[in-house]
């Protein structure tokens, strides 16, 4: 590795707000012992990072993977390598030093809301849709019994509509089936979800069981 490259990329983490529990792992490590459906979808997921954040879904060009599997299958894990992936190619491939961000969904939402009181409500909407390189850990949830809030919907979709206009890589994960997304959101936001996204399902055992 570049010593240059290398030292913008790690500084460049170090401002990704990734949780340090996912630091380590890298699309390399990741690969280690995958096998039938995961190893499949970390094919998927390897070439979206190896063509810069586009994968191709029903003969489009997508900018987004929506990773869905139930807990511990390894979404998190995977979404994380893959946005390290891609902020390490630009960085040595010199097309930017695009900063990553890791946010969870619900962290994202009380932090807007929290915003309306004083005004820095849109500030933080707009830092999550201009993210050059961004991951939506955990949208929506399955112990959840009601549909989202219609503030949740919408800020959603927001950031959605957003990055799909503008063609910003995403990566989004979810332990809720393609109906269960389009239920607590709403079909106008799972819509988005479908025009701008490859839905990739993780199935296989729990890792954290083994």
């Amino acid at each position: 590795m570049n010593s240059e490259a290398t030292d913008r990329y790690r500084n460049l983490l170090n401002h990704a707000d990734i949780p340090p529990r996912y630091c380590m792992f890298t699309m390399e490590s990741v690969k280690a012992g995958l096998t039938g459906v995961k190893a499949d979808v970390y094919d998927r997921v390897r070439a979206y990072v190896n063509a810069h954040g586009t994968i191709m879904q029903r003969d489009q060009a997508r900018h987004s993977i929506f990773l869905s599997g139930s807990f511990g299958s390894g979404k998190t894990t995977l979404g994380v390598a893959a946005l390290k992936a891609l902020c390490w190619a630009r960085v040595e491939t010199g097309r930017g030093d695009a900063a990553p961000t890791f946010e969870k969904f619900y962290t994202f939402t009380r932090c807007v809301q929290a915003g309306y009181s004083d005004g820095t409500a849109s500030a933080t909407l707009q830092g999550i849709q201009r993210a050059p390189l961004l991951m939506l850990d955990d949208v929506g949830d399955l112990e959840r019994s009601r549909t989202e809030t219609d503030d949740k919907r919408a800020l959603l979709y927001e950031v959605l509509d957003y990055r799909s206009d503008h063609f910003l890589p995403t990566i989004l994960t979810t332990n809720l089936s393609a109906d269960g997304l389009s239920e607590a959101f709403g079909a106008r936001t799972f819509e988005r979800i479908l025009e701008m996204s490859a839905l990739i399902e993780l199935g296989g055992e729990n890792l954290r069981l083994l």
